[in-house]
């Protein structure tokens, strides 16, 4: 479901900030005003092994519907859960600005635009050796070194890292639990942060509990209480387009729930009003997200009248 379809001028040129194993990250120049400035995240979809993926989860303590980051609906789910955070807390996440798929030389990629967050503490250049060191592990691996060691090794490299960056920003840690009371929860935060004006600022959330982020909503009031309800039931959205695939795969998708497939597939515009109302109006809705995926699709065509 392609979320946007802006177009880059050809002419963009792109300022290198970090090479990972998962994405590309780069700052944009650009006549465009809209994408002038931003970071772009560009991540290449299906490149990940069964072993390798990573999964985003929209839950309820341990259940969730969570659907791979290098699909269209992790990006989706990614760019949501980014929206969220940055609207319960504006000054510990970027600003997600656009989400767009990209067909490139035979590939499929998901290109994610944030604005840019200055790196006032220097962490770039600590991650960047950080990623080398590692980088340096995996290729002895590859080439037949003693797993045994490497393991032992790779762990000394990653704790002496994490340590590091305890120390240098303890206030990351104190965010960190903070942010786990709203039900946010990430991969690795001392590889994922910046600081900028003194506040630690994470770039992926990877788990939001909708239970407690519905609570920490509520308490908001005003328009960001409408925001947050507003991502709250996008991420909804997402998870019924994956619990719809997923039932599809494993064959246990009914013929009656042909209609909502379409509509959701579509983003058909006054179902998606429909569901964002339903969102708000059910008290249970976290709980129905993260149920089974039969009884989500069930409910929300049982609901909705599909």
């Amino acid at each position: 479901m392609n979320m946007l379809s802006l177009r880059l001028p050809v002419s963009a040129s792109r300022e290198k900030i970090h090479k990972g194993d998962e994405a590309r990250v780069t700052r944009i120049s650009c006549a465009n005003p809209f994408f002038n400035g931003l970071v772009e995240r560009k991540e290449k979809l299906g490149y990940a092994s069964t072993y390798e993926k990573r999964y985003l989860f929209a839950r309820l303590g341990r259940l969730g519907v969570g659907p791979a980051s290098d699909s269209e609906n992790g990006q989706a789910m990614r760019y949501y859960f980014l929206r969220l955070s940055h609207t319960l807390y504006p000054s510990n996440f970027p600003r997600a600005r656009a989400l767009r798929f990209l067909e490139e030389n035979g590939r499929s990629y998901g290109l994610l635009y944030s604005e840019p967050v200055p790196d006032e503490a220097g962490c770039l250049p600590r991650k960047e050796k950080y990623f080398q060191d590692m980088q340096k592990i995996a290729k002895k691996a590859r080439e037949g070194g003693d797993l045994i060691d490497l393991s032992f090794d790779r762990r000394v490299v990653r704790d002496e890292y994490d340590w590091g960056e305890r120390i240098i920003c303890p206030a990351m840690v104190i965010f960190g639990i903070v942010a786990k009371k709203a039900g946010i929860l990430f991969v690795h935060p001392e590889a994922n942060y910046y600081v900028s004006s003194g506040e630690p600022v994470f770039f992926e959330p990877m788990t939001i509990d909708l239970g407690l982020a519905l609570s920490e909503a509520h308490a908001l009031g005003g328009k960001r209480k409408e925001k947050a309800l507003l991502y709250i039931g996008l991420i909804g959205y997402v998870a019924l387009s994956e619990s719809i695939s997923r039932l599809k795969g494993n064959g246990k998708f009914q013929e009656g729930w042909s209609s909502l497939a379409k509509l959701v597939e579509s983003r058909d515009s006054a179902f998606m009003r429909a569901f964002l109302k339903l969102v708000k109006e059910e008290p249970d809705f976290a709980k129905l997200v993260g149920s089974s995926n039969e009884s989500y699709v069930k409910f929300v065509a049982e609901r909705l009248a599909f």
